[in-house]
């Protein structure tokens, strides 16, 4: 019950990290791009590309394929903006209950081959700037650690699966005082 926990931390705070830069205007799909990267409205599920055929697709195709699958499998996830996190069945928002969390997971275990590898989210230098100790702490421990470009943004990886290890989570246990506030209460913080 504990890997969970920790990987939706994880995945909230990668999410409170990106942020908005001075960096270029973040790209939007288009409704051409959505179109040749998602199949006619109405069609079968059978109809989606399947892993084999987005290997030529760009990024943003495959995040496009993935949204609308999503969304055709009652999991509605907004088009992909380049610089902004993807809803993925990961993700938990304040307020959601667990039947939409239930939901948006069943759709993620049939819409996953469509992401792309990784993803790139803009973070907020302060944000990244007071991450760095922790950052450190997990490098030291041989767990992968993901810096921004010259333009501010991180290539994200798409698969959490890092996230579920016995290695991953005993040096989130090690590092996380430098994350966490000292504040929220944890006996490890204070």
């Amino acid at each position: 019950m504990r890997a969970p926990v920790v990987m939706s931390s994880l995945v909230i705070i990668s999410l409170f990290m990106a942020g908005c830069g001075d960096a270029a205007e973040p790209s939007v799909a288009t409704a051409q791009t959505a179109e040749a990267a998602a199949p006619a409205a109405g069609a079968p599920p059978s109809a989606l590309p399947s892993a084999a055929a987005s290997a030529g697709q760009s990024d943003m195709d495959k995040a496009i394929a993935y949204a609308r699958c999503m969304t055709e499998n009652g999991s509605p996830v907004p088009d992909p903006v380049v610089g902004e996190s993807l809803l993925t069945g990961a993700t938990i928002r304040a307020g959601e209950g667990s039947d939409v969390y239930l939901n948006r997971r069943s759709a993620f275990l049939k819409c996953r081959q469509l992401l792309p590898t990784t993803w790139p989210i803009r973070v907020d230098p302060a944000e990244h700037a007071r991450g760095a100790e922790y950052r450190k702490c997990m490098k030291e421990r041989g767990q992968p650690v993901y810096e921004p470009g010259a333009d501010g943004m991180v290539d994200y990886p798409t698969n959490l699966s890092e996230q579920s290890t016995p290695e991953y989570e005993a040096a989130v246990s090690a590092c996380r005082r430098y994350w966490d506030d000292a504040a929220n209460g944890q006996p490890e913080n204070q």
